[in-house]
């Protein structure tokens, strides 16, 4: 029996709404599911594959959940409240170990096993939609877990929590640079009309490989010459002597409004170890 991976432990079920549980088995197999205390049953249809709708769910858990089929799965530690879907571009994306700079002391605080996130693999299939994801787990809001939530996504969920005292469940979809297109379905765009000619173009796998071949040889080359024009990075100092020795021996760093403090600055590439400045980030 297979489950897609975001049916599994740690997760977060919409309350009060239709919920479908589903997966694939042998054909003509009957499944059977045990929750809160209630058993449903189906049968797989030709192709093996099957569905459960839970409905009526209330707020809480963690509970447990039991499928069985030509084989038992067990799904633990799962919550019942509200579940929000996160798409978009980077703004949406960008992970809390990002804004650091911003919100340490409110990160430093975070220890709240009731607001949980889902990572979406990057996968792509040009040629048809997958009933079964793979990849990806459950994550909850404690420790160095919390650094890979969306900012955004996490703050609006903290929000959440704090006023209505409900588990939290983020399912993170966003792609950073991403066109609106990528996020429309085939059929929309064949009704919306002007797409075909691309549409076809990226069914073409032997296109796909090349486009991503050029894309990654971009991204190479645009390092490679950031390095060689990376004085740093060529072992030559990037103040002169004289102006070191006259700002002092300390540097810190301001980044909007806070001071962070560099910390074994000799291995700082492009600074002298008794440079002092004051950088202020826009």
């Amino acid at each position: 029996m297979k489950l897609s991976s975001i049916v599994s432990d740690g997760m977060v079920l919409q309350r009060h709404s239709h919920i479908s549980i589903s997966g694939r088995t042998t054909p003509s197999r009957r499944v059977s599911l045990t929750f809160l205390n209630q058993t449903y049953q189906t049968i797989s249809d030709h192709f093996g594959s099957w569905s459960i709708i839970l409905q009526g769910l209330e707020p809480g858990g963690p509970y447990q959940m039991k499928i069985t089929s030509d084989e038992t799965k067990w799904i633990n530690d799962i919550l019942i409240g509200d579940v929000w879907l996160l798409g978009g571009q980077s703004n949406m994306e960008l992970p809390i170990k990002r804004t650091l700079d911003l919100f340490s002391e409110e990160v430093k605080a975070v220890n709240n096993p009731h607001i949980r996130q889902f990572n979406v693999p990057l996968q792509f299939d040009f040629h048809k939609p997958h009933e079964l994801l793979t990849g990806g787990r459950w994550c909850s809001a404690i420790g160095v877990d919390v650094m890979d939530f969306s900012a955004v996504g996490y703050f609006f969920a903290n929000y959440l929590y704090e006023k209505y005292e409900v588990p939290i469940g983020l399912i993170q979809t966003s792609v950073g640079g991403t066109p609106i297109e990528a996020w429309i379905s085939e059929k929309t765009l064949r009704v919306h009309g002007g797409y075909e000619a691309e549409i076809e173009q990226n069914k073409d796998n032997n296109y796909v490989t090349s486009t991503q071949q050029q894309d990654e040889q971009r991204h190479r080359d645009w390092y490679k010459q950031l390095n060689r024009q990376d004085v740093g990075l060529q072992g030559k100092p990037c103040i002169k002597n004289k102006l070191t020795q006259a700002l002092g021996k300390t540097l810190s760093c301001q980044t909007r409004g806070k001071i962070v403090n560099l910390r074994r600055l000799e291995e700082l590439s492009g600074f002298e170890r008794n440079l002092s400045c004051q950088l202020l980030c826009v």
